[in-house]
């Protein structure tokens, strides 16, 4: 039997076009809107029969205490404010009770964010298999997110650079790490990322089906496709000799941007960074 969704849902699709074709101040990468739609579906479903959009804040609170790490919760409550910020528009009100100001906030501590230990990559990029080993090598060794791999074409990579087409529209150029090429340089033309169909992935095809052959083939629940690129971020500043801005470019961040507007990035800057990068024992 075919469900007939419900106001929640309505909303939430109305919010989910709003980030896409919304003002420009509103709108969010495609990876945003793919995470806030799974967050607040999730919260929808957990809060029946009443649903998102007719919940209290302490019953929103009370699910989104249910989620098991601070970086969760926070992720959760920023969906909610978001989500929330929209339907109670002022100029444009779909709701009429607005939570926000009553949703308990989290934070995450520094030591909640943990890093994946060297010799773990080593032992993970020993035993993991094509084509996710390739997706690991292109987060750890070029910092690349989920939705850049899914972009990425052998084409945009050579000996010596790669071209990231990151989230925004904005492209960036990273030094190609020498066991990158190693691993790339015989695959064929066209998507670094395919489906089961042969067709290029999405953001979510090379997210889920990486971290499930992470978490459950080689048995590293722990880790996820995103700590692949938090020890890239780490490492490259190191090797950059805590050079922000060099790996505030390497990472394609947006901020500080003040620092970046009057900074500008050697290649052979970015080049040393990525090159001391020990990603093969």
């Amino acid at each position: 039997m075919r469900t007939v969704p419900g106001p929640s849902d309505q909303y939430i699709r109305a919010f989910l076009d709003h980030l896409e074709h919304g003002p420009q101040r509103d709108r969010r990468a495609e990876s945003t809107r793919d995470t806030y739609r799974d967050a607040l579906r999730v919260l929808d479903r957990d809060l029946k029969p009443r649903g998102l959009a007719r919940s209290s804040a302490e019953e929103i609170n009370r699910v989104i205490d249910r989620r098991k790490t601070p970086a969760t919760r926070k992720l959760y409550r920023s969906a909610c404010i978001s989500f929330f910020g929209r339907a109670c528009n002022p100029d444009d009100p779909w709701l009429d009770f607005d939570p926000r100001p009553w949703l308990d906030s989290h934070q995450v501590k520094r030591s909640d964010a943990l890093e994946i230990p060297t010799d773990e990559l080593h032992a993970i990029l020993a035993k993991a298999h094509d084509p996710f080993r390739v997706w690991f090598l292109l987060a750890a060794g070029a910092g690349l997110r989920a939705v850049e791999i899914s972009r990425l074409d052998r084409e945009h990579i050579n000996s010596s650079a790669m071209l990231v087409h990151g989230k925004g529209g904005v492209n960036r150029t990273v030094p190609t790490h020498p066991d990158v090429w190693v691993a790339v340089r015989d695959l064929p033309r066209g998507p670094m990322a395919r489906d089961r169909h042969g067709r290029r992935a999405n953001r979510r095809g090379v997210d889920g089906r990486g971290n499930h052959h992470l978490q459950h083939t080689l048995g590293y629940p722990s880790w996820s496709m995103h700590d692949f690129r938090r020890w890239f971020g780490t490492n490259a500043h190191e090797g950059a000799d805590g050079d922000l801005a060099v790996s505030q470019e390497l990472l394609g961040h947006a901020s500080p941007t003040t620092t970046r507007i009057y900074v500008n990035v050697r290649a052979s800057k970015k080049r040393a960074a990525v090159d001391g990068l020990r990603l093969v024992a």
